[in-house]
């Protein structure tokens, strides 16, 4: 029997993320909003919330390179 999605099993639209990465913050904001934290992308989340510290981190050091 072939596997199907489904609403107890969710699984990310992690190919949306390399698509269209705007759509893909969009859609993780609204899952999150919604209190769906099984079906958000929970690793790639962290991934960029780690990767805007860093980025902040350097701004609060001077190294923008603006």
């Amino acid at each position: 029997m072939p596997s199907t999605q489904t609403i107890s099993d969710p699984q990310p639209d992690t190919a949306l993320y390399e698509r269209d990465f705007f759509a893909w913050a969009n859609e993780q904001a609204a899952l999150l909003h919604a209190g769906r934290f099984v079906a958000a992308d929970i690793e790639r989340i962290a991934e960029e919330i780690e990767s805007l510290g860093r980025g902040e981190k350097r701004e609060a050091a001077g190294g923008g390179g603006s």
